[in-house]
């Protein structure tokens, strides 16, 4: 009977790896910080204050995120405070989180319907939290960050290169060798 428990466990730790693999992209290759401000077609500096859920969307982890705007860095000028669509886990290739109370710099586009969503373009977040790497790349982006967002542009000060914009992760491998490891230590 151990064999035949050892080939449950192991046949739904497997399949437990076909579920949970990471949003795979053709072509994709990392992109630095100031590459992705480059495309974005909005950026904004602001707080996240509140989360509401989205209409007609039956996902759970999706919300329409409340943000007080700071700055206005890349493309239209947005108002003091608005709605951005489309935030929070929607799949795993899309999924710009946006934890209220929190400080980001943020891509944003407009959807067909005009609303504000995450401008992914990258496939990754893009809110970033306003460190020095981070302010730097886009600060390299958008040009003239001391007087687009002095706020902002206070982060850099005398740093001189790099980001630390985070790349897709590939957790599959190590779930299924996680899952032959204890398939083995059964035995």
């Amino acid at each position: 009977m151990t064999g035949f428990r050892q080939l449950v466990v192991v046949s739904l730790l497997l399949a437990f790896c076909e579920v949970c693999r990471p949003c795979s992209v053709v072509n994709w290759r990392h992109k630095s910080v100031a590459e992705q401000a480059a495309e974005a077609k909005i950026i904004v500096y602001g707080t996240v204050r509140a989360h509401y859920p989205m209409p007609d969307v039956p996902i759970e982890n999706a919300y329409v995120a409340e943000m007080d705007v700071t700055c206005n860095l890349k493309g239209e000028v947005l108002p003091a405070r608005i709605n951005i669509s489309e935030a929070g886990e929607l799949t795993s290739c899309h999924h710009t989180l946006l934890p209220i109370g929190g400080a980001f710099i943020t891509f944003l586009e407009r959807d067909a319907s005009s609303q504000l969503v995450p401008d992914e373009v990258n496939y990754l977040s893009v809110a970033f939290p306003p460190t020095t790497e981070n302010a730097y790349g886009v600060g390299k982006a958008v040009g003239d960050l001391a007087e687009k967002c002095p706020q902002l542009h206070s982060q850099i000060g005398d740093y001189t290169g790099g980001d630390n914009s985070a790349a897709i992760g590939k957790p599959g491998p190590l779930i299924c060798f996680v899952a032959v490891l204890i398939a083995t230590m059964m035995n």
